[in-house]
């Protein structure tokens, strides 16, 4: 008996479902390990590129596989980068309220410097602070806009599902997604691929369908409208990786600043405390400014 893994997967939650309805008597994490395998064997064809010997009678099953298997690869992407949506936008957002209270610190300790070197007699005039500039957050409006492609996501969710699947199959499946092709195909949904569309095989074979008159009809324009959402969401994505890191560098560089002018604050305080009560005298002017505003005093 070969040896075999158990291996978790993040799967569509109807998915799990459509699993079950295929054979009751069969629980759904079996079912969805036999799509596993009828995946690998889909997918590795298609590579591959083998030559197609279905009928033309067949061929119609296999465009709804394909596009049944792409509608719920969509839907998985767009989930996961919704999700990240979410998560840069609130990170955005957190290090927009950092940047504006190091701003505030930073003038704050600008403030006390200033106000120490008047009494040192380096400065004659407290340095005031310009307008602050608005709050930057993320851009994002928080209000996911109504269409087909959202119409696909409603109520869509994600479930674990733990499979077992044979060590020599799961070898097999690693070095498919290895194969000339596969990310820019599938891109980061290798094992879902798999399984999504063996389970769209297993459910054309359990119900013996032999023409596409049967089968549900499929909103392709709607699956357009989708793969143009997951475009845009991938676009958001890149953008706010931008502006999570530009914030983050911004706001160390201002954590460095702020260091040193504590420092600098400490210095002064010192510095003021060893002279005592007495008054400091203003440091000589120097230089060409020094010359010319001695001539003018006469």
């Amino acid at each position: 008996m070969s040896a075999s893994t158990r291996i978790e997967l993040f799967l569509l939650c109807e998915m799990v479902e459509r699993a079950r309805r295929i054979d009751a008597d069969v629980d759904p994490s079996v079912q969805l390990a036999r799509a596993f395998m009828r995946g690998i064997e889909l997918l590795s064809g298609l590579l591959e590129g083998h030559p197609s010997t279905r009928s033309q009678t067949a061929e119609p099953l296999e465009e709804w596989r394909a596009t049944r298997a792409s509608l719920d690869l969509l839907r998985y992407r767009a989930l996961l980068l919704l999700e990240q949506n979410d998560r840069l936008e609130a990170e955005i957002d957190r290090c927009a309220t950092e940047s504006r209270a190091l701003q505030d610190a930073l003038w704050d300790l600008h403030g006390q410097a200033d106000r120490l070197k008047v009494k040192l007699g380096r400065r004659e005039t407290i340095g005031e602070r310009p307008e602050p500039p608005p709050t930057i957050g993320s851009g994002g409006s928080r209000k996911r806009r109504r269409g087909r492609a959202e119409g696909l996501l409603e109520g869509v969710e994600l479930c674990g599902v733990e499979i077992e699947i044979p060590a020599a199959a799961l070898e097999r499946a690693e070095q498919l997604q290895r194969q000339p092709g596969w990310i820019e195909e599938w891109g980061a949904g290798a094992s879902f691929a798999i399984v999504a569309h063996g389970l769209a095989a297993l459910e054309i074979e359990r119900r013996a369908l032999t023409t596409a008159d049967a089968l549900t009809p499929l909103d392709t324009p709607a699956l357009a409208a989708l793969s143009y959402r997951v475009a845009e969401l991938a676009e958001s994505v890149r953008i706010l990786e931008l502006r999570e890191t530009a914030f983050k560098i911004d706001n160390a560089g201002m954590g460095a600043r702020l260091a040193s002018l504590q420092q600098e604050v400490a210095e002064l305080d010192q510095e003021l405390a060893e002279h005592g009560a007495r008054p400091v005298a203003p440091r000589r002017r120097g230089g060409v400014l020094g010359r010319l505003l001695k001539r003018r005093g006469g």
